[in-house]
Order: C-alpha cells, then sequence, then structure tokens
C-alpha cells in the first residue's frame, strides 16, 4: 500500500511520497500536468482521478469533468493552490491518471489522461489538451463548487428545496479508515449547528487495540470540511467497542460522550466539548464508582441531548444491561447516581430526546435471560416510552410500552415521534405520535419504501411540519418525508432513493442499519457507516445532505 500526496500544485509541478511499509526507503515520484497557456490564464478549478486497471476514460466521458462514478480516488483543487490535497492509499498496481482543467462556472477546458505502474514508474505525467468546444458549464439553479457543479445554497432559488423537493445538494464518503479488514464502526451521530451539521463517529481497531474519534463538520452546500480526530485512553485489544457515539449541540456548544469498555478492570465514559467545526475545546471522563467494571454502552442515533433549560446535557446509556439517564455539569457527570428508567433490566438500547418544553426517553427492554443484544438479535420484546414537561426527569412517569425490537425518536414542543418496526402488518417502518400527558398515541401510521430487503433501522427528526425518516436496507438507504406532523393528520409527502443517484457514494456495500439523520429549516442530511464490522474492500461511509423548504 502507497499513499499518494500532492505536495505542489501551481505551477502544476506536484509531488508525490510513496511510504513503503516493506522497507526504510522512500520513493518520490513526481507528478506533472502539461497545461496549454490560452488553458491555464483561464482555469480556476483542477481535477485528477485514478482509475483502476489502467483505464482511461473517453473525452465523452471526461467532458463534464472527472466521472463520479467509477474511481479509485478523486481531487480537486484551485489554480493557484500550494498544498492540493491528498489522493491518499494506493495499492501497488497499474492506474489510469486523468486531469481536467475547469472555469470558475465547472465549464471544461482542457482533458488528459496517461497511465502507469506506481510501483515501479518515477513521474506522472499528464499533457492537457484544449477542447475545440468547451462543455460542461453548470445550468440553472446549480453554482460549481468544488469543481463540480451542485445545486445552489441559496434558498431563494426556487428550484433549491421548494415544497420539500428533497433534491440532493451534495454527498460524499467519510474518511479513510482507521485499520485494514475488521475495523468496527460506532453508530454515527449527527447534529444541526449554525454552519450546516456535525457527524460524529468511532473507529475500534483490534489488532492495535486502538479506538479512534472522528468528529466531521458538513456545510449547508453538502461539503464536507477538515475532520478532526482523536484518539480515545484506555483501551485494550481485548474490549471491543462496537456502540454508539453520543452527539447533542445548541448553539455554539456541543457535547460528544462515548462509552470506554472494561479495559483493565476499569470502564467509564468518554466527554469532549466541541464547536461547529468538531474543534475539541474541553475533555473529561466519567470512571466512578458506579461505571467502574460495568459493562457499558450507548444506543444509535440519540444517546444525548441538551436539557431543556441550562446548560447541562442529558446521556442515555447502559450500564450491564439497565437503561440509565444521567446528567451532565460541564464535561463531567452531575450526579453520582443516575436516573434509572424503562422499568426493569435487561434492557438492550436506551435513548432520550428533548425540545424546549419537555424532555423524552425511551428504551428497549430485553425478555429474562436474553443474551447480549445487537441490532438483529432479535429478542427485545418491546419500547418502553417516557415523557415529561421541562427537565423534569427524576419524576418520570410509568412506562407506555410500544411494540417494536428497535426505534428512534424526535421531539418538537410537546409533540414526540417514535419510529420502530413495530408489528403492524405490511408496514416495515411504523411510526407513533404521542403529546405530552396522553397516555396513548395521537398517531399510529407506517409505511414501506421502494427498496427491497428487511429494514436494519430507521432514524427519524422532526422540523417544523415535517419529518423524515432515513431507512437502511441491505443497500439502500431510503429518506422519507412526512408533512403535516403538527396535526391528527399527517401525509407522506415524497421518498427519496439515495442509492439511485449517481452523485451518493455506493451504497451496495451497506448493511447492520448504522445510520442516522437531522434536519433544519432549508436541509437534511443523513450520515451512514458501511456496516458494523469493515472488510478489505469497505469504505468508512458518507453522507448526504437534501434540500427542504
Amino acid at each position: 500500500m502507497r499513499r499518494l500526496l500532492f505536495l505542489a500544485a501551481w505551477p502544476l509541478v506536484a509531488l508525490a511520497s510513496f511510504a513503503d511499509t516493506a522497507c526504510n526507503r522512500k520513493p518520490e515520484l513526481s507528478f506533472t500536468l502539461h497545461v496549454p497557456d490560452g488553458v491555464r490564464d483561464q482555469a480556476t478549478w483542477y481535477e485528477v482521478g485514478v482509475f483502476a486497471d489502467a483505464a482511461c476514460p473517453s473525452g465523452a466521458q471526461l467532458s463534464a469533468g472527472i466521472p463520479t462514478t467509477g474511481t479509485r480516488a478523486r481531487v480537486a483543487f484551485r489554480s493557484g493552490t500550494k498544498t492540493p490535497p491528498a489522493i491518499g492509499d494506493l495499492p501497488r498496481g497499474t492506474y489510469a491518471f486523468a486531469a481536467v482543467a475547469k472555469k470558475d462556472d465547472c465549464t471544461v477546458l482542457a482533458t488528459g489522461c496517461s497511465s502507469l505502474d506506481v510501483g515501479d514508474a518515477n513521474e506522472v505525467s499528464i499533457t492537457l489538451k484544449a477542447k475545440e468546444t468547451p462543455s460542461g458549464a453548470c445550468g440553472e439553479g446549480t453554482v460549481c463548487t468544488n469543481a463540480q457543479c451542485t445545486p445552489s445554497t441559496d434558498n431563494d432559488q426556487p428550484s433549491v428545496g421548494a415544497g420539500c423537493s428533497l433534491e440532493l445538494v451534495g454527498a460524499g464518503p467519510l474518511g479513510n479508515p482507521l485499520g485494514s479488514a475488521g475495523t468496527i464502526m460506532s453508530y454515527p451521530a449527527i447534529v444541526p449547528t449554525e454552519k450546516g451539521f456535525l457527524v460524529a463517529y468511532r473507529e475500534y481497531d483490534a489488532i492495535q487495540g486502538r479506538s479512534r474519534l472522528t468528529f466531521a463538520p458538513i456545510d449547508s452546500g453538502g461539503g464536507l470540511g477538515t475532520l478532526v480526530t482523536q484518539d480515545l485512553p484506555d483501551r485494550c485489544n481485548t474490549a471491543e467497542e462496537a456502540d454508539a457515539v453520543g452527539l447533542a449541540y445548541e448553539k455554539d456548544r456541543g457535547l460528544a460522550v462515548v462509552a470506554r469498555a472494561l479495559c483493565n478492570d476499569k470502564a467509564g465514559f468518554d466527554l469532549l466539548a466541541v464547536d461547529a467545526a468538531g474543534t475539541i475545546t474541553k475533555q473529561g471522563a466519567e470512571t466512578g464508582a458506579f461505571v467502574a467494571s460495568a459493562r457499558l454502552s450507548l444506543s444509535s442515533a440519540h444517546a444525548v441531548a441538551k436539557a431543556p433549560s441550562g446548560k447541562d446535557f442529558f446521556v442515555a446509556g447502559l450500564k450491564d444491561g439497565q437503561a440509565l439517564l444521567s446528567t451532565t455539569n460541564d464535561v463531567q457527570f452531575a450526579q453520582s447516581t443516575p436516573v434509572s428508567v424503562g422499568g426493569a433490566a435487561p434492557h438492550s438500547d436506551a435513548w432520550v430526546a428533548t425540545s424546549n418544553a419537555a424532555t423524552a426517553v425511551l428504551s428497549a427492554a430485553q425478555s429474562a435471560g436474553a443474551a447480549d443484544a445487537g441490532a438483529d438479535a432479535g429478542k427485545e420484546s418491546v419500547l418502553r416510552l417516557q415523557m415529561v414537561a421541562g427537565a423534569s426527569v427524576g419524576n418520570l412517569p410509568q412506562p407506555l410500552e410500544i411494540p417494536g425490537t428497535w426505534g428512534s425518536m424526535a421531539l418538537q414542543g410537546t409533540r414526540l415521534v417514535v419510529a420502530s418496526n413495530g408489528n403492524t402488518a405490511g408496514r416495515s417502518v411504523v411510526f407513533h405520535v404521542f403529546d405530552l400527558g396522553k397516555n396513548v398515541p395521537t398517531v399510529e401510521d407506517g409505511f414501506n419504501t421502494e427498496a427491497l430487503g428487511k429494514v436494519s433501522f430507521a432514524d427519524v427528526a422532526y422540523n417544523k411540519a415535517h419529518a423524515f425518516f432515513a431507512v437502511e436496507q441491505p443497500g439502500a438507504i431510503t429518506i422519507v418525508a412526512y408533512d403535516q406532523m403538527a396535526t391528527d393528520t399527517p401525509t407522506f409527502l415524497r421518498e427519496e432513493q439515495l442509492a439511485l443517484n449517481p452523485r451518493v457514494p455506493a451504497l451496495a456495500q451497506v448493511r447492520d442499519g448504522r445510520l442516522a439523520i437531522a434536519a433544519t429549516d432549508t436541509r437534511v442530511a443523513v450520515v451512514w457507516a458501511t456496516a458494523r464490522t469493515l472488510t478489505e474492500h469497505d469504505p468508512t461511509g458518507g453522507y448526504a445532505v437534501l434540500a427542504c423548504r
């Protein structure tokens, strides 16, 4: 495996540094783009794509730039950039390297392609030839972003999200995996921020006994910002971590929480305060008596929520199969004895949701004697819901029971939407709508998607009049939108199959239901991990941002 890294761009002489793991030498590969003078003066963007098996794309395929599918890697950078982005690791072999020059409106001015064996060659040289008729300029309602035409982020554009169209604004992959085959992915979390969205996920490499937390900021145009990574302390290669990351954000402050698996007779929670860019501003840990030597975990998508008042956050977690709700004080837990939720143990999941008016806790209860729960264990028997006004979690009512083995929820004001697999015949995803103070659901409904296969998991986001469900099935992720959620008759609005959009990273390998969704007044964003345990050929995961206004 060798890493190809651009070290310089304009005047387009770039060095690629190869780290040879078989010996100590570090051979270098020079990378040169030859650009005609007339093109050089007009070019704003350069794109370079790497294609396996030395197969150069045709001129027609490059007429709109580097294809969004079929590439081993792709980078884009502005003319004059001194340090273009890295292409990443390439296994030894023969590849085709294609390059295009583009104007600021994405018009393709020139194209070129060369093939070489990256294990033997010392130089990649691509000669770009000017096109007789430039092509590929962005159309009405789109803009040239990172050398690709994407929907405008100006919501005055009637074509961008009008009528909650769920038009794709941007999508892309997450970072490279932490290790080789066997890396274990957490359930990811995603929250809205004042700059767009913030994603958090953890990777665990059992060979190294290493656990890494990643924050990924995504802007409202669907652009992925600089990843922030943090190695987590006190991990063992005998203490597997496969549960979720908890993440909540309000105004200019966020909190991420991860459970620390039992290692050297100690367990705990790591707490990290972050800003909208994912920059870690403060860290803390809970390793006190109530978590020491315990089996701890957090559940998918909604393990942390901002408390309805003050600066605290709520953390819903599992300790030895008991569902608990803790309150934070900065980056520490505020109480030594958390609130027990969900009734009698054992539990397999616990979630929390808040609004400015209420707090809701949902737990999945297991039948007695069941083994450790998992996404496909199938041994949970019921979901238990408790909801209170404000932050009065010390006075939780008796749980209301909902059929289902997995669930997720979103709260707005005093109205709660709970998604689950339920037991409604002919409905693969069921949702219940609850209003604070009522012991029965106001609405019971559900839907099927056009994708095939059993639903692994569905997350839900609730904003204004809309509820959005992200549904994962083998090789498919579907976004389903409902309107009029504040009424007693929510109505189906539309369904978007992400796998059918060529701009979305390939979903054929997606499995295990590790996804999360969030929504703002103008955008809906979904993030996914490819699988619980990555194979050698699995990407880490991806994200997509859609427009809705």
